[in-house]
């Protein structure tokens, strides 16, 4: 049913009836009202409309409730009976939950037992695998125990090679067993009560097992059995005791021969006591017993040859050869064992605690040192030749034995006794006064006799000489080390400071006396203090303006251009030349000297100094003889 208006017509608002708009999920009533009041409609005809509306909503719901009554009669009246038919349902359905819940109990019930069944046998399989180890350690245990309690030496007087085969064979199956019971004990738990009540038994087998080894280790390093030293070897590697098969080397071979051949009568053979005069015979011996008499390659070979000559790893006469050869075979080396640094240095380190022997390290004359020093030196690149690979060479090196024993050389003490070389010897022609400038006779002379290139270092002053003399001595080869290049080229830097600080010195003591004798005649004064506390007392020295009399400046002047082009040529190609075997970089780092050398801020200084000073002189001069032309000038204007 429409809802009409009083003239009969539906109500309607913006178009819309108003059965449309409140039937809307958005509708607002107030939204409503106020949109009606837009439309300027009072609010007496907005309430009579509305009424109408209601009212006619109540006859729209009377007319549905007419038309639906009888299906509403017929509905309850056809659902009479149906609690009787449910009832009738309900029973057998109950009894079916009942039987479905019973098998499912059952069946449930069954599977745990069968669930715990299964547990149980796991347990006892886990059970039976822990007795069967048991067992199986047992029996290996006591394999190994009779194995262990053959006597096989006395066979080994008559049998020969016969033993050693038989004994090789019983530690084969030794060694197999032991493993086997390695494995069977970690299996079944180190800590099992089992294990432990054996513990003992497993002890004392591993202890006879490693005796038995170590003897039969022994017998074949004597015998120089190769075949049977590698299978020895084989069998330390497998059961994890390459530390006793090194000790056993060490303490039964290495350390007495050392002990034999290095000692105080053979140190100071050929000399008298304490000489260490038959220190380079000593170590030849050393060499001979560790390469086992064969030539020595690195008398022809720098110290970069690291890998030996494959002749030598043939018929070994030392055990300790024998161990190098069979470790550093080229086709199948035994790997994992480190005779040379863990068993070689360590016996050399203690060699040298016994007999006064560390006496050989201490520093008291440099050049007896450096020679001992080098003789060493040789001997471990000799060493290292035989380690078979640049790796190993590099694990060898960097082993707390071999470190051990290249400390002992204290290179620090080495470098004070070269300095006190060097340094003073340049300082004591600081403190002398010389004659006149140098001839020339006498620099071709004494620099003919250093060396070619000394040629041109021709210098005026005798401590420029001095100087280039010391400076070259800094690189000479039986003086610098690869490891103190770093020392000595300070050292070169600090005496060419030091000469600069002397060159400025005399150059201001010839300035002021210069001053004084242009005013009065009067002594020289002293020179002034030096402003820097590392260089020398300047009261105990004699600087150059007080003997060099005749044009003094000249001479400077051409010793400092002499010096700095010197040091950019000569001096760099020296230090190439002593330190090119020493780096493979060696051109590298003369290009780092020659811009470090071209660079010297001092030098600069006092050579631009005394230029200044030549300069100022001869200006001086010049003024002198022009203020006779001035004189002329006014004679000719009186004329």
């Amino acid at each position: 049913m429409m809802t009409k208006s009083a003239t009969g017509q539906p109500v309607s608002f913006y178009g819309q009836s108003l059965r449309e708009q409140v039937q809307e999920d958005t509708f607002d009533a107030d939204q409503f009202i106020s949109e009606t009041r837009m439309q300027h409609r009072p609010f007496e005809q907005l309430r009579d409309e509305l009424e109408k509306f209601g009212k006619g909503l109540d006859v729209e719901l009377l007319d549905l409730i007419n038309r639906d009554y009888a299906e509403l009669v017929n509905l309850s009246a056809n659902l009479s009976g149906l609690d009787r038919s449910v009832d009738v349902l309900k029973n057998p359905i109950h009894g079916m939950l009942q039987d479905v819940n019973a098998v499912r109990n059952a069946v449930k019930g069954e599977v745990d037992r069968l669930e715990t069944l299964l547990e149980n046998k796991k347990h006892l399989q886990k059970i039976k695998a822990i007795a069967q180890r048991f067992i199986t350690i047992d029996q290996l245990l006591s394999k190994m125990e009779e194995l262990l309690n053959k006597d096989g030496s006395k066979a080994s007087i008559v049998g020969g090679s016969l033993w050693v085969s038989s004994e090789t064979s019983r530690l084969q199956r030794l060694t197999n067993d032991f493993n086997s019971l390695l494995f069977h004990i970690e299996k079944a738990g180190s800590f099992s009560p089992f294990v432990e009540e054996n513990s003992h038994r497993i002890r004392s087998v591993e202890a006879s097992l490693t005796s038995l080894l170590k003897t039969h280790f022994s017998h074949a390093l004597s015998g120089l059995d190769h075949d049977t030293a590698s299978h020895c070897l084989v069998i330390f590697s497998s059961i994890e005791k390459q530390q006793e098969a090194e000790q056993l080397f060490r303490d039964q071979f290495a350390l007495p021969a050392l002990l034999e051949r290095i000692n105080a009568p053979a140190r100071d053979r050929g000399g008298p006591r304490g000489s260490c005069a038959g220190i380079e015979s000593m170590l030849e011996s050393v060499w001979e017993w560790i390469s086992g008499g064969s030539p020595s390659t690195s008398s022809s070979s720098s110290s970069s040859s690291l890998i030996a000559n494959e002749n030598d790893f043939a018929d070994p006469k030392t055990p300790c050869r024998l161990l190098i050869n069979l470790t550093n075979d080229q086709e199948k080396p035994i790997k994992g064992f480190k005779f040379i640094e863990a068993s070689l240095f360590e016996a050399l380190n203690e060699t040298f605690k016994r007999d006064q022997m560390g006496f050989v390290f201490q520093a008291g004359l440099a050049n007896e040192w450096r020679h001992r020093y080098d003789l060493f030196m040789k001997f471990i690149s000799r060493v290292e030749s035989l380690c078979g690979s640049t790796e190993a060479v590099l694990h060898l090196r960097s082993s707390p034995a071999f470190i051990a024993f290249v400390e002992k050389w204290n290179l620090a003490v080495y470098y004070n006794l070269r300095l006190q070389e060097i340094a003073p010897a340049f300082e004591e022609t600081l403190r002398i006064k010389h004659s006149d400038p140098l001839s020339s006779s006498s620099n071709s002379n004494s620099s003919s006799s250093s060396g070619p290139n000394d040629q041109e270092a021709i210098f005026f002053l005798k401590p420029t000489l001095t100087l280039w003399k010391q400076l070259q001595r800094c690189w000479d080869t039986d003086v610098c080390m690869a490891e103190l290049v770093d020392n000595f080229l300070k050292l070169s830097l600090q005496l060419i400071s030091r000469y600069c600080h002397w060159i400025d010195q005399g150059f201001t003591h010839f300035q002021s006396s210069s001053d004084l004798s242009s005013s009065s005649p009067s002594k020289p004064s002293a020179p002034p203090s030096s402003s820097s506390s590392s260089l020398p007392d300047p009261k105990i020295q004699i600087l150059w303006s007080e003997w060099l009399h005749s044009t003094p400046l000249h001479f400077v002047f051409g010793d400092l251009l002499r010096l700095r082009h010197t040091l950019q040529t000569d001096y760099t190609t020296l230090i190439q030349k002593q330190t090119a075997p020493l780096f493979e970089d060696a051109d590298e780092i003369v290009s780092v000297l020659q811009s470090q050398f071209k660079e010297i801020g001092q030098l600069e200084n006092s050579l631009q100094q005394v230029k200044d000073g030549i300069m100022k002189k001869i200006i001086g001069s010049a003024i002198a003889a022009l203020q006779s032309v001035r004189g002329i000038m006014q004679t000719y204007r009186m004329t």
